[in-house]
């Protein structure tokens, strides 16, 4: 049970990649995450004239997504609250600097959202973890 939640939580997180890569370029696809990313053209990653339908750093999200949520880790509850706190910081102040003077950096932006996946994926896989062990009498 758990290869087949953690399968289709990849593929999930995959979809933005996997358009990307394969050229799909579908009106309904642009819609599903038009409410989670801004889809900005300049912060997106481009290839071949064809734009990925999130931007950059949510791209690194859902990247991070797709492999945290094979994560072996087991991580606490406290852990993952002082790596939420140092992601956000970093990926905080990377926005700040991006604004003010640095301009859009992709590998940094796909980096910090990487991270961020990273975390979620991994809290996603305890999610699994805890929900489809077996429970005793």
């Amino acid at each position: 049970m758990r290869l087949l939640i953690r399968g289709w939580a990849t593929l999930v997180a995959l979809l933005p990649w996997l358009a990307f890569a394969f050229g799909v370029d579908h009106a309904a696809l642009w819609n599903v995450f038009r409410p989670l990313c801004h889809q900005d053209a300049a912060r997106s990653l481009m290839h071949d004239g064809y734009q990925m339908m999130v931007c950059s750093r949510c791209a690194g999200i859902y990247l991070g997504v797709a492999v945290g949520v094979w994560s072996p880790f087991h991580i606490s509850i406290a852990h993952f609250r002082v790596l939420l706190i140092a992601t956000l910081a970093l990926m905080s102040g990377h926005v700040l600097l991006q604004n003010l003077w640095l301009g859009v950096h992709h590998p940094v932006r796909l980096s910090t959202g990487l991270l961020l996946g990273g975390l979620l994926g991994a809290l996603l896989s305890a999610a699994i973890r805890n929900m489809t062990e077996q429970r005793g009498p």
